[in-house]
């Protein structure tokens, strides 16, 4: 039970972490949001003290969102949602 509970876990973040990504590619999320969101993951898994999700960790203390990360060119307040 305790490898299916790590398993599902993990792939609640990885999903949560895709999300996120694809907000910002939409526009929804700036580069600050989407920092703040990271951070936001980061304290709640420092504080969760679960060893399988320190991969999770890791990702977030290092990825720091760049305008330049995004495939296209969005600007940051557009209504215009369309690619």
């Amino acid at each position: 039970i305790k490898a299916i509970r790590e398993y599902c876990e993990s792939d609640v973040l990885n999903t949560y972490l895709i999300y996120l990504r694809f907000e910002q590619i939409r526009g929804n999320l700036n580069g600050n949001a989407l920092t703040e969101e990271l951070e936001n993951i980061t304290s709640a898994l420092s504080k969760s003290g679960f060893s399988h999700l320190n991969d999770f960790l890791e990702f977030c203390r290092r990825d720091k969102p760049a305008k330049a990360e995004l495939p296209i060119n969005l600007p940051e307040n557009s209504e215009d949602r369309s690619l």
